[in-house]
């Protein structure tokens, strides 16, 4: 098995975020919950196997929690993702934060399945929170996500720490 080596995201990562984000995510910003993110400025982790990038995590911590912004994973079903996810709750957990969570699109079953593998829950649904964003805040949001299923909700997934 490689070996999967994880960092702190650096400031001369930050090009390469912008990079992946704008060819994979159709700009320079995420959109969650209303709110505009520029995870190329965000404190993060990347995975590197080898020499090479293998994946990004980034988030933002406040009121007592890390809120997962960015997760990219260029390598699926070998532990990137998985990888970077522990090292976002390890830092939640040094913090002292109960809660660990994120957004994601109603049409992203990897992603659901993938969140929930690793102990997170459904906590909210924000109905119709895409189709507003991709109105008000990023345009560049596609209609339709996986499966051609119509991107419209956003669904948040927590962790709860002890």
């Amino acid at each position: 098995m490689t070996e999967i080596l994880v960092r702190r995201t650096l400031s001369a990562d930050s090009s390469w975020i912008l990079k992946v984000l704008m060819d994979n995510w159709g700009g320079d910003c995420i959109v969650a919950n209303g709110e505009k993110f520029f995870p190329q400025s965000m404190m993060g982790f990347v995975a590197e196997i080898g020499k090479h990038h293998s994946g990004v995590l980034t988030y933002d911590m406040r009121g007592g929690a890390v809120h997962i912004v960015f997760l990219q994973a260029f390598y699926k079903y070998c532990g990137v993702g998985t990888v970077l996810l522990n090292a976002a709750v390890e830092e939640a957990r040094k913090n002292k934060c109960r809660r660990i969570y994120l957004e994601t699109t109603n049409d992203n079953m990897e992603a659901l399945r993938f969140y929930q593998r690793r102990g997170f829950r459904i906590h909210a649904i924000h109905p119709d929170s895409v189709t507003s964003a991709r109105q008000m805040l990023k345009p560049g949001i596609p209609k339709l996500g996986a499966y051609d299923i119509p991107m419209m909700d956003e669904l948040e997934l927590e962790m709860l720490l002890e």
